[in-house]
């Protein structure tokens, strides 16, 4: 299967598949994209386009997470439950959204969660622009672990 995506089927379905994913869950793992992109002709570009998609689909999530929060039953939900986890959010926030951005974790449950939480924008922003250089350092690491010889 992994031979077919990487040898048939478009990189635009490719690119699409993988935003979608990005956005709602992560049910294919990112590390997957990084290593069908060795294969392609310019793979630093692949990479390119990946991480700023990913960096994208980390925005949708956390406006649809915005959102979500503006349902007045769920704001006062969501309020009375997490109060205590809202103030913590504006303290360690920015190091969460960091650890979803650099590891395997799933990124679009911390982006949801932060955007839930009403974390500040600018700062989700910023912290968010690790998401880009993780790709290149585990496509680094990768690309001279993993030798799939198609």
């Amino acid at each position: 299967m992994f031979t077919y995506l990487v040898h048939t089927v478009s990189k635009i379905y490719v690119f699409a598949l993988f935003f979608a994913t990005e956005t709602f869950l992560n049910i294919i793992p990112t590390d997957l994209y990084i290593i069908w992109s060795e294969e392609l002709a310019h793979p630093w570009r692949c990479l390119t386009i990946l991480s700023i998609l990913s960096y994208l689909a980390g925005l949708t999530t956390y406006a649809m997470a915005r959102f979500v929060r503006r349902i007045p039953k769920v704001n006062k939900w969501f309020t009375n439950r997490f109060e205590k986890h809202i103030k913590n959010s504006k303290k360690w926030g920015g190091y969460l959204i960091g650890v979803g951005a650099m590891t395997p974790l799933p990124y679009s449950i911390t982006v949801f969660s932060m955007g839930l939480l009403k974390y500040p924008l600018k700062q989700f922003l910023l912290w968010s622009l690790l998401r880009i250089p993780r790709f290149f350092i585990y496509a680094y690491i990768l690309y001279r672990t993993i030798n799939l010889n198609f």
